[in-house]
């Protein structure tokens, strides 16, 4: 009998072959939750695991490029399907078979190298029940050693760090080698709704991210947009600015920010992609009053 989560089908499509390597959208290839993306983050080829199938969030951000989300409880990952699909996909890159594939076989080689697994989603991937297992399972499944050694990374909007089996999940990502990468696209709690479309407090999701950022590096990632051809103001990127100057001063380790931009078609026509020039202020702005090395993507 068919589920309710395999009667959904994945919400993104990969675009024509035509599509630049970094604009490609993530490719399913009919498989319900393991996708390869050539990621500008990753810096190439990235094995994503999809923990929202149904595409549950309890944001709803304005630069999303993922229709049709919903809210309330997201449906258990099927493990055995999840892992299964993986040991497909990473065979097919092992292999070489996923050079073959459209949108990957005129790329140059450097691109094709796995750069990580990433623990993501059409959602929050935190909102999975059973997140800790989903870790759990690909931690073990790195330590059979049948593939090369892989990082992992854990891709979050950050509102659900202080949750415990999101915390313990945490703990089992090895503290030199995988990645948290969370997101902070804003520095108060009236732009924090505008852009994310959530009712969650933005101090509660700084003290998540000071929690986790206490214990080990973190990476920010901060999706900057032009709204009706709009970028931020200089005061809001001050106050954004003003957040990361808190979480250090109050012992966070950011090993970065990444800052960017929407890079594949979102659904709200009023967002655009900022420009590059825009890009490269804010981030060295950041730099320069931070501390905290931030990159351009």
């Amino acid at each position: 009998m068919s589920s309710i989560v395999d009667s959904i089908a994945p919400a993104a499509k990969p675009k024509p072959a035509s599509c630049t390597a970094f604009g490609c959208a993530r490719d399913f290839d009919e498989r319900r939750y393991v996708y390869t993306v050539i990621s500008p983050r990753a810096g190439g080829l990235s094995i994503g695991v999809n923990l929202n199938p149904t595409r549950c969030c309890n944001f709803n951000c304005l630069y999303c490029e993922v229709p049709n989300r919903v809210t309330g409880l997201e449906l258990p990952v099927d493990i055995e399907k999840m892992m299964n699909e993986l040991r497909d996909v990473m065979t097919m890159v092992s292999t070489r078979k996923l050079h073959r594939r459209p949108y990957y076989h005129q790329l140059p080689e450097g691109l094709l190298e796995l750069k990580h697994i990433s623990l993501s989603g059409d959602g929050e991937p935190t909102l999975s029940p059973n997140f800790l297992e989903v870790v759990q399972s690909l931690v073990h499944f790195r330590a059979l050693r049948m593939f090369p050694f892989f990082k992992l990374v854990l891709i979050t909007n950050a509102s659900k760090l202080m949750e415990e089996d999101v915390a313990n999940g945490i703990e089992l990502l090895e503290d030199r080698q995988d990645e948290v990468w969370v997101k902070l696209d804003v520095g108060d709690q009236e732009r924090f709704q505008k852009i994310n479309g959530t009712s969650e407090k933005l101090d509660a999701l700084l003290q998540g991210i000071l929690g986790v950022a206490k214990k080990r590096p973190v990476v920010i990632q901060s999706l900057q947009t032009a709204i009706n051809g709009v970028g931020p103001t200089p005061k809001e990127v001050d106050q954004l600015i003003a957040r990361i100057c808190e979480l250090r001063k109050e012992g966070a380790k950011i090993a970065s920010v990444q800052i960017y931009s929407a890079t594949r078609p979102v659904w709200n026509t009023e967002v655009g992609h900022l420009k590059l020039n825009n890009l490269s202020a804010i981030a060295q702005a950041i730099s320069k009053k931070t501390g905290v090395r931030a990159v351009v993507y």
